[in-house]
């Protein structure tokens, strides 16, 4: 928060407009949120700099503490921030949505509508309605509970047992013979030691994958790969953009915000994993697992359809020579 209210006069420049040109709408959930948004706009417009001791401050209690002084009054300018900042997080997480937005859409937009829906519901044999769909979920989920309930009362659970009040369970060992052991061994052995940034370098220049980040004003790539490479590490690591300089050589933190402002970006980030995806599809190692079409939670190959079902399997999983739990 303090390093993002050196950067208030940036903000400045965009963050009237932007209200101004979007309208937010949230649930009852977010209703501060939108009262917030609302009486930025409000200040913007009337060009008042004192904030009510009343302003609504929907973000985290960390923030609030930064924002209200030792004197009780809040800080226009780190409530603002506060305000933004949390504005955006909303719309990331979905509580907030843009009217009129592609990107920023209601939720429930993005569900089937019922023309739609009807005959895939139909053809997955599911119940019509939600709340028949609870209700046969939730006699099964009693059902169950009391099953489970029998067999811990029996003491017929393997590793599970109830004691003093308390579930205990016991760690799932890890089913693995010798000779899978040793072959991790040499597979392991067989990999070569490198520095993370080292192999970010190799695989920028194997696949081309840095074209994606481009400036947002000008179109053009990064002239510092660097200082790229080291931002889009920090993004990865969550080590964040001043402890990243301070690990680095080469770059500084300046460099590392600036960078981050004008290059990365969402829409970078997909067009950059598309690349790297596209050069996994071109890899001969990548034919042993098909074309992509499907795939299965326990990381090995399906041709099988897609489908839905109730019960658990009690096969053991072939790849891995293990049993379901």
């Amino acid at each position: 928060m303090t390093v993002a209210a050196d950067r208030y006069a940036t903000l400045r420049k965009f963050a009237p407009d932007l209200l101004e040109a979007l309208q937010f709408r949230a649930g009852k959930g977010s209703a501060k949120t939108i009262a917030a948004v609302e009486m930025l706009r409000d200040l913007n417009r009337s060009g008042k700099r004192d904030l009510p001791p009343d302003a609504p401050m929907p973000f985290r209690k960390e923030w609030r503490k930064i924002v209200v002084g030792d004197d009780g009054k809040i800080n226009r300018r780190l409530w603002e921030i506060a305000t933004i900042a949390h504005l955006r997080n909303k719309l990331r997480s979905g509580d907030v949505w843009v009217e009129r937005s592609a990107g920023y859409r209601r939720f429930d937009s993005y569900l089937l509508s019922d023309p739609k829906a009807k005959p895939i519901v139909s053809a997955l044999g599911l119940p019509p309605t939600a709340s028949e769909w609870l209700e046969q979920r939730g006699r099964e989920l009693d059902w169950r509970l009391k099953k489970f309930a029998q067999r811990l009362k029996r003491d017929a659970l393997e590793g599970v047992r109830f004691r003093d009040g308390r579930l205990q369970i016991s760690p799932i060992r890890t089913i693995a013979t010798p000779d899978a052991e040793v072959l991790a061994d040499r597979l392991d052995a067989m990999m070569p030691r490198i520095r993370i940034t080292e192999l970010l370098h190799e695989v920028a220049q194997e696949t081309g994958f840095l074209a994606a980040f481009t400036n947002l004003r000008t179109g053009e790539a990064c002239p510092n790969e660097n200082a790229l490479l080291a931002t889009i590490l920090a993004d990865a690591t969550n080590l964040g953009l001043s402890r990243m300089a301070a690990a680095s050589q080469g770059v500084t933190r300046d460099q590392l915000l600036w960078t981050h402002d004008a290059y990365i970006r969402d829409d970078s980030y997909r067009a950059a994993l598309a690349v790297l995806i596209n050069a996994h599809h071109r890899l001969p190692f990548s034919r042993v697992w098909g074309d992509g079409a499907t795939s299965s939670s326990a990381w090995f190959p399906t041709d099988r359809s897609a489908s839905t079902t109730t019960l658990v399997s009690a096969r053991p999983n072939g790849a891995f020579d293990t049993a379901p739990i």
